[in-house]
């Protein structure tokens, strides 16, 4: 039975990179490199509820980042951040 929660901060600018945008968003072997943050939590057996904390403005890349995981198999929850 789950007993924790996971809380993925997404709420970043990516300045620091020089990117044009959130560095999080960025492609890593594929996909975005949050999703393997994602994929990761919802494979661990105590976890229960994913959190993704994300920009208001980053809503979109976000809902594609969840996508991007394919055994995502509960539901991840974006609330705004950052």
């Amino acid at each position: 039975m789950p007993t924790a929660a996971a809380v993925v901060l997404a709420g970043g600018s990516g300045s620091r990179l020089g990117a044009d945008g959130n560095k999080v968003y960025l492609p890593l072997a594929g996909r975005p490199l949050l999703s393997w943050s994602i994929a990761a939590f919802a494979q661990a057996p105590g976890i229960g509820r994913l959190v993704l904390v994300t920009r208001p403005g980053d809503h979109g890349h976000a809902e594609q980042a969840v996508k991007a995981v394919h055994a995502v198999d509960r539901r991840v929850e974006i609330v705004d951040g950052g």
